[in-house]
């Protein structure tokens, strides 16, 4: 348990590191061009987009890690409802779905 405790923390920050770098490449190639001003990030995941899986992936790996990590290492270290919080939270259940 202490190698995924282990994993799980140096995985957290790379995780959303990855979540922002599939951003910008899911902007970079949508053919007809992704303006932040006009479109929701949601875009650039939908049916309508050139290359949804771009960014539904690493978002989904994200997702997973935050999710873990907020459970298996932050759950029995700091108690209470905040690693639920995280672990339901935008950066975590959210991305996973």
């Amino acid at each position: 348990m202490r190698a995924v405790t282990r994993g799980l923390t140096l995985a957290v920050v790379p995780a959303q590191l990855l979540f922002l770098a599939a951003l910008l490449v899911a902007q970079a190639v949508q053919r007809n061009g992704y303006k932040p001003s006009r479109y929701d990030i949601s875009d650039l995941g939908s049916l309508t987009a050139d290359h949804p899986w771009v960014l539904l992936v690493p978002e989904a790996v994200a997702g997973l890690v935050t999710v873990a990590f907020a459970l298996l290492v932050l759950r029995p270290v700091v108690g209470g409802p905040g690693p639920w919080l995280l672990a339901t939270s935008l950066v975590g259940l959210d991305d996973v779905t």
